[in-house]
């Protein structure tokens, strides 16, 4: 009877645990970014191109078409947004910023409506994010 207690004691703590809470999310930076071979990175980017697809068609009519728009470009495929990654994490300063966010100003990059001051000034910005 104290074997079964013990077990059902057990399998409770078990089945209630939850993972630690993170109060950090860990994602793919610059570092990682120069260490795969160009078909991870190219996957890669279509990951993050569908997971913005899939998140804007989750938001009502009316928003999503805004979100589409801020989040992609027309006429560019993922070839493209892996070269201009290569280039952004050649610079040993970019190295911390978070793939996702390196995807966001590529594409503020390639849709050519912001100059290259306030291209610098959004490099400088995310960096001085990733330093903390």
């Amino acid at each position: 009877m104290l074997k079964i207690f013990c077990i059902l004691v057990a399998g409770t703590c078990l089945l209630f645990a939850q993972a630690p809470k993170s109060d950090s999310v860990s994602m793919a930076t610059g570092r990682l970014w120069r260490s795969m071979p160009d078909t991870t990175k190219l996957f890669y980017v279509q990951g993050i191109k569908d997971g913005l697809t899939i998140a804007a068609y989750s938001l009502p009519p009316e928003v999503r078409a805004a979100v589409i728009e801020n989040t992609q470009t027309s006429g560019f495929y993922p070839g493209d947004y892996v070269k201009e990654l290569d280039k952004l994490y050649t610079e040993s300063e970019n190295l911390n910023i978070m793939v996702p966010l390196a995807y966001q100003y590529v594409t503020t990059k390639l849709k050519g409506a912001s100059t290259a001051q306030e291209l610098e000034q959004r490099l400088i910005e995310l960096r001085k994010i990733m330093a903390k």
